[in-house]
């Protein structure tokens, strides 16, 4: 028999169109389990929704591994404003970040830029900074770590890092270089 290559390729190109899964799988994953520290409970129920499509699929074997991992995961947070009527501002912890619950100053430090932070230093002390992420135009590009760091030093008490997203969109950002994570391990 004489395989029509042609015939064959229409059809799976048309199947893998029609036929796609991505829609469902993207909805079961971001919108129905949604973010998802390692180790957590989400992790999990991740590993158990791919081991089940594989499964479905006619795999003969799809196996969960156990495993440790030493993870986090945040609590809830809040940002509210009592001057102004207690109102309530969006808000999502940085990765890593440890608990705080104060009332102190709010101060605006633009991008958090050596001259920014130098100016407002008498200031800084004990103060919830707000800070952009994105980096000062026309200077030089510094990672956001870094001035975090600067902030720190200078005595913040806290950091409110704002990064304008339309529609309200926010996501996890980092507090620290990822390479500095955790306690270091010893060589044995």
């Amino acid at each position: 028999m004489k395989l029509n290559w042609h015939e064959i390729d229409r059809f799976l190109t048309g199947e893998a169109w029609s036929g796609s899964l991505i829609r469902k799988h993207t909805t079961e994953l971001a919108d129905v389990i949604g973010p998802r520290w390692g180790g957590s409970s989400q992790d999990r129920m991740t590993a158990e929704y791919i081991s089940n499509q594989m499964k479905t699929a006619g795999l003969d074997r799809s196996e969960i591994e156990p495993f440790e991992i030493d993870t986090w995961n945040h609590g809830s947070v809040s940002i509210t404003l009592p001057e102004d009527n207690d109102r309530i501002i969006a808000s999502l912890p940085f990765l890593r970040c440890k608990p705080i619950d104060l009332v102190t100053p709010l101060l605006d430090v633009g991008h958090a830029t050596v001259h920014e932070v130098e100016e407002l230093r008498p200031r800084l002390n004990g103060a919830i900074v707000l800070a952009s992420i994105s980096p000062e135009p026309f200077t030089s590009i510094e990672p956001f770590t870094a001035r975090i760091s600067r902030l720190a030093d200078a005595g913040a008490a806290a950091i409110i890092a704002i990064e304008p997203k339309t529609g309200g969109r926010m996501e996890y950002a980092n507090s620290d270089e990822w390479l500095n994570v955790g306690p270091q391990k010893r060589m044995r």
